[in-house]
């Protein structure tokens, strides 16, 4: 039985279809993926638990969660820590993790152990070890202050954004999809009643810029697609209603990317400038974690002359922690 090419499909001498989608459906994706989550849980409870008692430091901790890449990505998208585990507690050793629990709880169950099985002197016994267990607390860990805000001074968070559609303020090229992932830092170094300013700087750990080349006329629609990083040194953030757990801003970033390839035209620059204005709300689901729902409107300038860039419309998602030192969270 002959078998031949058409259209990217495969046909039998009668005319049916043999491209193989019902063996990847019914066989390579259901047994691949149990093979996969049962290796992912095997991995998990004899090498990631041990690896976990040794070394807590959130770059040991994100390197572990490249071992169960399924886990990982689930928690990403639950806007959870790579790290994080359903089945027990796994914070990392930094200064962004909640502060440990005082040491007063543990040594006073043993107290009253030592209370059930003492004798005629247990009452002086627990008096002397619960006295024990605040003078260690309070050496481990000095009074700090409570606070009643949402959010914090220091602010660490990822966002992730998507333009499929071009504007034309600045830049005229026309039919440009962008996608940037970026990590924040952001410094509260005003506070008001009804407002806050920060300093918000930016790493672009990823960039796709997709664009039509000239020879994209139809049938073909060629296009080209682009990959970059870059930073963005400028960078500040105004909030309002900062004691609110719902919070508008807006905000302004301007740095640069360098892309692998000339952006646009194979004359343009692999050093692409850019800058951007936007607006969003932070959505607090606790006091110190926000979602983060935005808009920006983004210029990318391929150094050939402003107008001979691209305008991005971004909407995009993100998640941040806060932290601020002295505080208990």
């Amino acid at each position: 039985m002959g078998i031949r090419a058409t259209h990217l499909s495969y046909e039998d001498d009668s005319g049916r279809f043999r491209n193989q989608t019902g063996f990847v459906s019914l066989v390579t994706t259901p047994v691949g993926g149990t093979l996969l989550t049962v290796a992912e849980d095997v991995v998990d409870k004899n090498v990631i638990r041990r690896l976990e008692n040794f070394n807590r430091n959130p770059f040991m901790l994100m390197g572990y969660s490249f071992l169960t890449p399924g886990r990982t990505t689930g928690n990403l998208l639950r806007f959870r820590p790579p790290w994080y585990r359903d089945s027990r507690t796994v914070k990392a050793d930094s200064f962004w993790s909640d502060p440990p629990e005082p040491a007063v709880s543990s040594l006073s169950s043993s107290a009253r152990e030592e209370d059930g099985r003492a004798g005629p002197n247990a009452e002086e016994m627990v008096t002397n070890i619960s006295e024990t267990a605040v003078v260690r607390s309070v050496v481990q860990r000095p009074p700090v202050l409570q606070s009643t805000l949402p959010g914090g001074t220091h602010e660490l968070g990822a966002w992730w954004g998507l333009s499929l559609m071009s504007g034309h303020l600045w830049g005229l090229a026309g039919d440009v999809k962008y996608m940037p992932i970026d990590v924040r830092y952001s410094y509260r170094f005003l506070l008001g009643e009804h407002w806050a300013l920060r300093y918000s700087p930016e790493i672009t750990a990823l960039a796709m810029i997709d664009w039509p080349t000239p020879a994209g006329a139809a049938p073909f629609n060629l296009r080209k697609r682009s990959y970059g990083s870059g930073l963005s040194p400028e960078g500040f953030q105004a909030d309002f209603f900062p004691r609110s757990r719902v919070q508008p801003f807006l905000s302004n970033n301007a740095g640069f990317i360098y892309f692998a390839n000339g952006m646009l035209t194979p004359q343009g620059s692999k050093l692409v400038y850019t800058v951007d204005f936007g607006a969003g709300v932070n959505i607090f689901r606790k006091m110190t974690q926000v979602v983060t729902i935005g808009y920006r409107y983004q210029h990318l300038s391929n150094a050939n002359g402003m107008s001979n860039g691209a305008d991005a419309n971004t909407f995009y998602v993100g998640v941040s922690r806060f932290r601020t030192r002295g505080e208990a969270r």
